[in-house]
């Protein structure tokens, strides 16, 4: 990304984080990988920010959707949430450190909804968040309002 002809780490963090402000979230960002641990959002700001990129025009929406891995088909949800509701239905992006899983995303729900959904654990072994995370996105793909 290049900000003023120039770019650097900081200034496209600088850049990411007021579009996502402008999308209602208040992420606080220091770089682009979402590895520094001084990125900060709560799941509120995440789900407000995949809310409005779900909103946006038809074509942008469903690229950015599209670029999401697949529950139990591809990219890091490959290997997760193999069988039971989840299973095609769940999209998400993971982030993991040391001691640090998240995961957020769209499911969409036995009756057809879609749901935004934000997982985002502190002070966890990522293996075992990992576990907890895929119920309960099991649990949430099997709502039928």
């Amino acid at each position: 990304m290049q900000v003023n002809g120039r770019g650097t780490t900081s200034s496209g963090a600088a850049l990411i984080a007021g579009f996502a402000r402008r999308l209602g979230s208040g992420a606080q960002l220091v770089d682009g990988s979402g590895l520094a641990r001084g990125n900060r959002a709560s799941p509120y700001r995440v789900v407000r920010l995949l809310r409005a990129m779900y909103k946006r025009e038809q074509e942008l929406s469903d690229a950015y959707i599209d670029s999401l891995s697949i529950a139990g088909r591809d990219g890091t949800l490959v290997d997760r949430m193999r069988r039971g509701p989840a299973r095609d239905r769940c999209r998400g992006k993971t982030g993991t450190l040391s001691d640090v899983s998240a995961l957020s995303g769209y499911c969409e729900v036995t009756s057809g909804n879609t749901w935004v959904y934000s997982i985002l654990m502190n002070r966890v072994s990522p293996t075992g968040a990992r576990v907890l995370q895929d119920r309960m996105l099991q649990k949430i793909a099997a709502q039928n309002p």
